[in-house]
């Protein structure tokens, strides 16, 4: 879903500004809705990758923005190869660069 919803974002921004935005609010509503009723994803999956969407539109800092998108993309990464001990890993790799 975090997949689609990039595709949906990147999507938007390409086509001009009123139609960008009724692409992306549409083609989020027709995804969410298919993917839930083809038992794909869950309702409140739904839900988490709308509200992290939203959240990340209010980081006014390009470079800041997409460095957390990839952060995103490794936290999933991870979780989904090794479980929370990949989350775990992620947390102490990111705590000891910072050190």
């Amino acid at each position: 879903m975090e997949v689609s919803f990039e595709l949906l974002r990147e999507a938007s921004l390409r086509i001009p500004s009123p139609m960008g935005s009724t692409v992306g609010i549409i083609g989020g509503l027709i995804l969410g809705e298919a993917a839930v009723s083809a038992n794909l994803v869950s309702p409140l999956l739904i839900i988490i990758v709308a509200i992290t969407g939203i959240c990340s539109f209010a980081i006014p800092d390009f470079a800041l923005g997409f460095a957390l998108r990839v952060f995103r993309f490794a936290y999933l990464i991870l979780s989904y190869i090794s479980g929370f001990l990949g989350i775990g890993l992620r947390n102490i790799c990111t705590i000891n660069s910072f050190i």
